[in-house]
């Protein structure tokens, strides 16, 4: 079920939040510029979109970890929004291609900046980070559901309406862009994690590192000009084309 085509699943079977732990090290490049992330790229199917060609910035600095503060208007969202908040991006093998057409010797030839065997990240230009898992919770858990969501949705229920901006038979995403609801349901799902797993630090206790991306201290020399390849090859993907058409 993935845009919305069956009634009973929800939209690409989304049912949990998985937390992880995060470390990251700037390369040497990076510290030279004063900045500890770089650009946040965007990936579809695991390949790197951009903005602009990725490697050329790869090769500059090494495979950083990037950050888009929201509220900053780059590289998205282009609007002004009401809320604030960070979207990281964290640089995979074989970036140039999507997640079927990864080859070992891509890998090889374009690694990425995960750490060998998930080391702690060392600031080497293939070693830029490390993960580790820090707990899940479910989305009926978080919403309050008594019974499954099949018999939820069995039931007229909807977790929310776009037309009136209200679920029925829940109340949990009620008022979508409303900044004092989302921050309850933030609140909700951090206090979710606390109870499940409370030898962890919350999201209070341990809060995520301020994004300080600076398009002048990155691009000193200017923005490029040129696109990513990768734009047109993603997009004719998705619509089941063949790349060179």
């Amino acid at each position: 079920c993935i845009y919305d085509d069956c009634d009973q699943v929800r939209h690409f079977g989304i049912h949990r939040i998985t937390r992880w732990k995060v470390k990251t090290r700037a390369t040497t490049a990076m510290y030279k510029a004063g900045v500890n992330f770089g650009i946040r790229y965007a990936y579809d199917s695991g390949q790197c979109t951009g903005p602009w060609p990725c490697d050329d910035q790869f090769a500059k600095y090494g495979y950083f970890v990037g950050c888009n503060n929201l509220s900053s208007g780059f590289p998205f969202p282009d609007f002004p929004v009401y809320y604030s908040g960070a979207w990281y991006s964290l640089p995979g093998s074989c970036g140039e291609n999507i997640y079927f057409e990864k080859t070992q010797d891509c890998s090889e030839d374009q690694p990425g900046g995960h750490c060998p065997n998930n080391t702690d990240p060392t600031g080497q230009g293939t070693c830029t980070y490390s993960y580790e898992k820090a707990g899940e919770i479910f989305l009926d858990e978080l919403e309050g559901l008594k019974t499954s969501y099949q018999e939820f949705k069995n039931d007229g229920g909807e977790e929310y309406n776009k037309e009136t901006d209200v679920g029925v038979n829940m109340d949990f995403w009620n008022f979508l862009n409303n900044t004092e609801a989302n921050a309850k349901r933030v609140k909700a799902a951090d206090a979710l994690f606390k109870r499940k797993y409370p030898d962890m630090p919350s999201d209070e206790e341990m809060p995520p590192p301020p994004c300080d991306f600076s398009l002048d201290k990155f691009f000193p020399d200017g923005l490029p000009t040129e696109e990513n390849p990768a734009l047109k090859r993603a997009a004719r993907t998705r619509l089941g084309l063949k790349v060179d058409e």
